[in-house]
């Protein structure tokens, strides 16, 4: 009997020897604690803790709307503009509304929430989301892009936002910039918006837009064809003297009489038939008031009375 104990007393102490020579955890407990210790960050957080830094090209957005810029950091000074060759002028588009053909869900019950994205040249934007529109959106969105040499078409495409999964393809359009656009008409038409199934391509429905542009125009003074520049009239020996016609421009400036001319209005008859053909209701002298007060700009006039048309 006591034999046989001895001998369980020798075997269990045995194995808890052979257990904590073979477990190899009570030999890097202290090794492993020290690395994950030094991992860890002591002191004061840095200010960009756990924070994204937004670019500029991705927080640029001179309208108010959706933008998304693809190989510019930030918007061009506008005499960098006008020394570049390659720039035209400023062309605005307005997304005005859109009239759909089908709704959202199998039976069209869905309340749609249409927005617009579109491309040209190497920017693209999104208009705000017309809540609720369903299958007459609205968005009375203006942008006002710098167009430059090669940018002649624009890439329309219309979703459904959706809250918990992808936004839905509704319909999409690439419209060639007319022109008569370019030449300084403004240029109101509807265009279709086209499906994206190979086997019936369909119409699912017209969106409307306005498209106008505005020239640059060079700062650069102009200079005779010869190169020659005005000197005053002299005589041979190099003395100068008056030309009888300043003398009379000077005598006229001087005379009470004379009165000034009022300075010419910042807008044509063209300028106000072009916004009563857009909005035949409104009355001509309060379009003639709008292109007063904005400076002679059909875009902001055009774009004010969108904004408050009922």
């Amino acid at each position: 009997m006591a034999s046989a104990a001895a001998s369980s007393n020798y075997n269990a102490s045995a194995g808890a020897a052979s257990y904590a020579t073979t477990n190899p955890s009570n030999d890097d407990r202290g090794p492993k604690f020290n690395e994950y210790r030094s991992r860890v960050m002591l002191g004061d957080l840095p200010q960009d803790f756990l924070r994204i830094q937004l670019v500029q090209a991705q927080i640029f957005d001179p309208m108010g709307h959706g933008m998304r810029q693809q190989g510019y950091g930030s918007a061009p000074h506008p005499q960098q503009l006008q020394q570049n060759p390659n720039f035209l002028g400023y062309f605005t588009l307005t997304i005005a509304e859109a009239k759909l053909i089908k709704s959202a869900g199998l039976l069209g019950l869905i309340k749609m929430d249409p927005y617009v994205s579109f491309r040209i040249g190497h920017v693209s934007y999104d208009t705000q989301t017309a809540s609720g529109g369903g299958k007459n959106p609205q968005w009375k969105a203006s942008y006002r892009i710098n167009l430059f040499k090669g940018m002649d078409k624009i890439h329309l495409i219309v979703y459904d936002q959706r809250n918990f999964t992808e936004d839905s393809f509704i319909g999409e359009c690439e419209v060639t910039i007319p022109r008569e656009v370019i030449e300084g008409e403004t240029r109101q038409q509807w265009y279709q918006l086209m499906g994206r199934q190979a086997n019936a391509n369909e119409i699912q429905g017209d969106i409307l837009i306005i498209m106008s542009f505005m020239p640059v125009r060079s700062s650069h003074p102009t200079t005779p064809a010869n190169g020659a520049t005005s000197t005053p009239a002299g005589n041979a020996t190099g003395s100068t003297q008056p030309a009888p016609h300043a003398t009379e421009q000077s005598a006229a400036q001087h005379s009470p009489s004379v009165t000034p001319k009022p300075p010419p209005l910042p807008y044509s008859e063209d300028d106000i038939r072009t916004v009563k053909e857009m909005f035949p209701n409104v009355d001509e002298h309060f379009i003639s008031e709008l292109l007063k007060q904005h400076g002679g700009n059909k875009d902001l006039v055009v774009n004010h009375l969108l904004q408050n048309a009922v």
